[in-house]
């Protein structure tokens, strides 16, 4: 009877199995945030708005009867007046995110915490960041990628200004076309809407942020246990060129671009624990020599991936051109190429110039 000799996983590769399955009930926990806001603002919010702007709206016999100046003057007055109504409504929405969030940021340093010492088969004891420090997170660094950082109150305060933007918007061209006080209200809800799914996408970029910052403060004041960690990109068809450049990328804590790297990003790091030599260990338990070799997980790179999907998967992921030139990983262009050294997405001109293809040809290929 032949025997099968079970491979003993590492410790890195049970963290990003752990990873993994956490980074699962995240982005559940960001859908739950983005419900939470969106109800937040359709229920507490903007029908109240809706009913102060319709009432103005309803005092006014035949709205296209009005003369075009006292028609902009009324406009104005009652866009004012709502001003402050709808700062004050985002003052409320950003005071219980920002509550959730700094819940979410301890929990989430606690997790990472518990994981790395019940993981690693030594007598370690992790540094947990403080209290002070993990809620200035949520109070005072910015996210959002790339070229468009900002702290969460800015976010909140460029979402009101852009709802009183729709809602001006909406009114002057339904006024000018002489729109009924019901149609103009269609108009105003479909300004809210707009705004309502802004408001859920801040709320699931903030929460990947707290998330991934709350975990890179934990990694910071762990360097001796956690030194590196390193990129995961979710494996579908709508994970941007971006991510899927620097999947499987390793960088040392503290340093290299984080999740969430663009709006609704749903990548991930990982810690990755060194060697039992590295640790000082000068003679562990065989279990512990065998688990602690260093290693990294040897997942399914997100190139992997891409090359076992069918060519109009391929085309959504990269679009035509990228896809042509990446042709399912045999190309002259790698993923990596599509994605500058300060991890902003490049466009084929620039792509077409670092790997010395002229447009002429990429053209040609039509």
């Amino acid at each position: 009877m032949v025997q099968k000799t079970l491979k003993r996983r590492t410790v890195n590769e049970v963290l990003f199995d752990k990873y993994t399955r956490h980074s699962i009930f995240l982005q559940q926990l960001e859908k739950g945030e983005a419900l939470r806001i969106g109800r937040f603002l359709q229920g507490q919010v903007f029908p109240s708005l809706r009913e102060k702007i319709l009432g103005e709206l309803s005092k006014v016999k035949d709205i296209k009867s009005v003369g075009v100046i006292r028609r902009v003057r009324r406009l104005t007055r009652m866009l004012v007046s709502i001003q402050k109504t709808t700062a004050a409504g985002m003052v409320r929405a950003e005071k219980a995110a920002i509550s959730r969030l700094i819940d979410v940021s301890r929990f989430e340093a606690q997790w990472n915490v518990n994981t790395i010492e019940r993981t690693v088969p030594l007598d370690i004891d992790m540094v947990m960041p403080s209290h002070a420090v993990l809620q200035e997170l949520v109070t005072t660094k910015s996210f959002g990628g790339p070229g468009n950082q900002h702290k969460l109150d800015t976010w909140f305060k460029g979402l009101s200004k852009s709802v009183r933007s729709n809602v001006n918007k909406q009114l002057r061209v339904g006024i000018a076309a002489g729109e009924s006080v019901p149609a103009l209200g269609k108009r105003v809800q479909k300004a809210f809407d707009t705004g309502t799914r802004q408001a859920q996408a801040i709320a699931r970029t903030a929460t990947s942020a707290i998330v991934h910052n709350a975990r890179e403060e934990v990694f910071k004041a762990n360097k001796q246990i956690v030194p590196k960690v390193q990129w995961t990109a979710t494996l579908d068809d709508r994970t941007t060129v971006i991510c899927a450049g620097l999947d499987g990328k390793i960088f040392p804590t503290g340093s290299g671009p984080r999740p969430p790297i663009h709006f609704q990003c749903r990548s991930t790091i990982v810690p990755i624990t060194p060697s039992w030599q590295e640790f000082g260990v000068t003679d562990p338990p065989p279990a512990t020599r065998a688990s602690m070799d260093g290693g990294v997980s040897e997942k399914v790179t997100y190139k992997q991936w891409l090359k076992g999907q069918p060519k109009e998967i391929q085309i959504k992921v990269l679009g035509k051109k990228r896809a042509e030139l990446w042709d399912n990983g045999k190309g002259r262009v790698k993923i990596e190429r599509f994605v500058s050294r300060d991890f902003k997405p490049l466009n084929l001109k620039q792509v077409a110039r670092r790997e010395k293809i002229p447009m002429s040809v990429i053209k040609a290929r039509n």
